[in-house]
């Protein structure tokens, strides 16, 4: 993502720990202060971030057409099952038996034949996503709260760097 395509209504996948949740962009006070609604979570109320934040922890949702354009070690992510509203990162590892199959092997290890039209691209050069510390491993916490620990988390972060 670049600051210029940062636009109302944009669809993105926000990074929360090791999982990816899918959401439409929100201008708040732009250039600087935006909104990410994120999909089927209760209220529809934006979480606030930083024109900053947004380009480093957003990727802009794009989906596969066919298994075909999907290359063999391409980074994506996918919805592991229609109960969860996130999505697992991974690689593309070989196409399925099926042709609305792909093989994909998850950063946390498991490996699945996931259909087309879960799948999603993350950038080409996205970085291994390591589960450990993922706050929501074995955890019932819903989005909202893992919104809040994030933000709690980086204004932490940006107090303990003025007090230096």
């Amino acid at each position: 993502l670049q600051a210029d395509d940062l636009v109302d209504g944009l669809r993105i996948l926000k990074r929360i720990g090791g999982h990816f949740y899918p959401g439409r962009l929100t201008e708040i006070s732009a250039p600087d202060i935006y909104g990410i609604v994120v999909d089927k979570e209760r209220g529809k109320k934006p979480h606030i971030f930083s024109q900053e934040e947004v380009l480093n922890e957003a990727v802009l949702e794009t989906t596969p057409e066919t298994v075909n354009e999907l290359r063999i070690g391409a980074r994506v992510c996918a919805f592991w099952s229609n109960q969860m509203n996130y999505l697992h990162p991974g690689t593309v590892v070989a196409p399925d038996i099926d042709e609305n199959f792909v093989i994909i092997q998850l950063d946390d290890g498991d490996g699945r034949d996931i259909h087309i039209d879960q799948v999603r691209y993350l950038p080409e050069d996205y970085p291994f996503v390591v589960p450990d510390g993922d706050p929501t491993i074995g955890s019932r916490k819903g989005v909202s709260t893992l919104l809040r620990h994030e933000t709690d988390k980086q204004e932490r972060n940006n107090a303990d760097r003025q007090n230096q």
